[in-house]
């Protein structure tokens, strides 16, 4: 039963690969900003900058821009959130997307 499902993924992904068929869920993310993935209502957790995974661990920035370059400009910032009502901008040494989540707008370094 096993190597009939390790079969039938095998297969699934072949055909991703030879159809170019981008990978689940990455219809949520665009890459506008250079060096970074992208996602609108998407939010990013993980270990934050503080070496905490905590909520509280964020900072007022002005805009998404503001908390983008702060992550930019810091080489042990991986990925960002941004809470846009709030105006609130988390900064994560690790970590990567992981629910859909309105008003957040996330970022994750390519590089």
């Amino acid at each position: 039963m096993i190597i009939y499902i390790f079969v039938y993924l095998v297969l699934v992904l072949w055909i991703m690969y030879l159809l170019k068929v981008p990978p689940f869920g990455t219809e949520l993310f665009t890459s506008n900003t250079p060096n970074y993935i992208e996602a609108d209502d998407t939010e990013f957790r993980g270990i934050n900058l503080l070496g905490l995974n905590s909520d509280d661990a964020h900072f007022a920035a002005e805009n998404v821009n503001v908390c983008r370059e702060i992550c930019q400009r810091n080489p042990e910032c991986k990925g960002y959130s941004y809470y846009q009502p709030g105006q609130r901008c988390y900064m994560f040494s690790s970590g990567d997307f992981v629910r859909e989540r309105p008003g957040f707008k996330s970022g994750k370094k390519l590089t």
